[in-house]
């Protein structure tokens, strides 16, 4: 008797769990619906973030089974409303979507042009300047379809480091031209100051001669 009782009583408990735990999904079940029925309607809604409640659902509802019968069947009718709606929304989404990446196609392409003719621009400093510009615009304009975005930005990134190598050419020959002068205007600076210090008297330059010579630096100074 004593060992039927703890039966009776183990399996009264598990009943108990089951009930509760058919009580705990039906809720939460009944949670998910709503949250459906609110995004279906939500004026900005993100395409993708209905993606996954739609994956998300269709997961929880799996377990409907386990809800108990009373509610079961309204649950599910629910469910299937409140899906359809969303499912439409996303598909609405998903094609406003498209829309603005094609929109955004005639944009890139002028940026592409853009970046393309600066290999006709002469000034280095003004090519590189125009060339952040138009990067950073690219930034700006969003995506556009996969079809489209891919060869469009070969194009830009083709141009553009076509630019930048033949700016980064000319900065390096400017820098070393400046290094050549610099290297000069040094050893004029040096001439100059042994002028300055040179000794007055027999056998050194007359103080003429080193005027005259002072003026020759000057010259070379201008020129370079």
């Amino acid at each position: 008797d004593a060992a039927r009782a703890r039966e009776q009583a183990e399996r009264e408990a598990k009943k108990q769990e089951h009930a509760e735990r058919a009580v705990a999904l039906a809720r939460s079940l009944a949670a998910l619906i709503e949250d459906m029925e609110r995004e279906a309607e939500a004026p900005s809604a993100d395409g993708r973030a209905l993606d996954r409640l739609l994956q998300q659902a269709g997961t929880a509802f799996g377990q409907l089974t386990r809800v108990a019968s009373a509610e079961r069947d309204g649950l599910e009718a629910r469910y299937v409303a409140a899906r359809g709606k969303l499912v439409v929304r996303a598909q609405e989404l998903r094609e406003g979507e498209d829309w603005k990446r094609w929109a955004n196609v005639p944009r890139l392409e002028a940026l592409v042009a853009r970046v393309e003719a600066l290999g006709a621009q002469e000034d280095a400093a003004a090519a590189q300047k125009e060339l952040k510009t138009l990067q950073a615009e690219w930034k700006t304009v969003g995506p556009a379809p996969k079809e489209k975005s891919e060869a469009l930005w070969a194009r830009f990134k083709a141009a553009g480091d076509a630019v930048y190598q033949r700016v980064q050419a000319h900065f390096s020959v400017q820098r070393e031209a400046r290094a050549e002068v610099l290297g000069k205007k040094e050893a004029l600076v040096a001439r100059a100051e042994a002028l300055a210090v040179a000794p007055v008297g027999e056998g050194q330059p007359t103080l003429k001669e080193r005027g005259d010579e002072l003026k020759k630096l000057q010259a070379e100074w201008k020129a370079l």
